[in-house]
């Protein structure tokens, strides 16, 4: 939590995840980015940043789906690459 860290690198993470928020939420059409696991978990962790830093462990090669609406963003689902089947 940031409560533990020095409050100049607890605010500078504070604005990452809003400004990570900010730009999925600024999606106004089926996306796709390509990320490191860290801002999915950023992400996933909630608009408040009170969430853990892991909340989830997904696979190289994963596919993370979030949805926006107008009360914020949310985590639908997780795939790893195995399950998944393109067509």
């Amino acid at each position: 939590h940031c409560e533990a860290l020095s409050p100049g690198y607890a605010a500078q993470l504070a604005r990452w995840r809003a400004d990570a928020h900010a730009a999925l939420r600024d999606c106004r059409q089926d996306s796709v980015a390509f990320s490191h696991f860290v801002v999915i978990n950023a992400l996933a962790s909630g608009e408040s940043g009170d969430g853990p830093v892991s909340l989830i462990e997904p696979g190289n090669g994963s596919v993370s789906v979030f949805e926006t609406s107008a009360d914020g963003l949310r985590l639908r689902s997780t795939e790893s690459a195995t399950d998944l089947r393109l067509s």
